[in-house]
């Protein structure tokens, strides 16, 4: 699982300095500049994966899959 996790970071990555140079994100969506972070941020991230473009979708939509995988290979570590 540690592996898995890798490789998606390292695509991840790649991804994000895509979306970084090539996609513009609007100042004014859903989470933008939010009263509290975390609740913004969740916004923001289900904006990006259902209106944002596509390269931006696929960023986002990795970032969570890493989030569970990471807690999953947590949850394994901490069994041994």
């Amino acid at each position: 699982m540690a592996l898995a996790a890798t490789l998606l970071l390292l695509i991840q990555s790649a991804i994000g300095m895509l979306v970084n140079l090539y996609v513009t994100i609007p100042g004014r969506h859903p989470g933008a500049h939010p009263s509290q972070y975390f609740g913004g941020s969740l916004r923001s991230v289900t904006w990006a994966i259902i209106h944002g473009a596509p390269a931006l979708a696929v960023h986002a939509a990795l970032g969570v899959a890493l989030v569970f995988i990471v807690i999953g290979t947590a949850i394994d570590a901490l069994r041994l």
